[in-house]
């Protein structure tokens, strides 16, 4: 008998689960909430990811715009380096000229 008032009192909680409007409102609320949190979710992924591929971008831009800044700048450094041989050489002749010309 217990058994059977008990089993009558849970069936008596499922029935008034089942018709009470108040609690399909809040249960379908809380539903849409989880869905949104999950549209949320997946966006927050998705922005992610959009984000990591424009860094990933934006890194191989800036090494490659380095790289060919030290390519400019170690030939630029190479022509300076040449040009400025060539006048120590023409200068060491200049003082050569001058000073073997004071000696004869």
């Amino acid at each position: 008998q217990e058994i059977s008032e008990w089993l009558k009192e849970r069936q008596g909680d499922a029935e008034y689960l089942r018709d009470s409007r108040i609690l399909g409102e809040e249960y379908r609320r809380w539903q849409a909430q989880g869905e949104a949190a999950g549209r949320r979710a997946d966006a927050l992924k998705q922005a992610q990811a959009e984000e990591t591929a424009v860094l990933e971008k934006a890194r191989k831009e800036a090494s490659d715009s380095l790289g060919a800044i030290r390519d400019r700048v170690a030939k630029e450094a190479a022509d300076a380096k040449a040009l400025l041989t060539k006048q120590a050489e023409a200068l060491s002749g200049d003082i050569c000229e001058k000073i073997l010309g004071r000696s004869l």
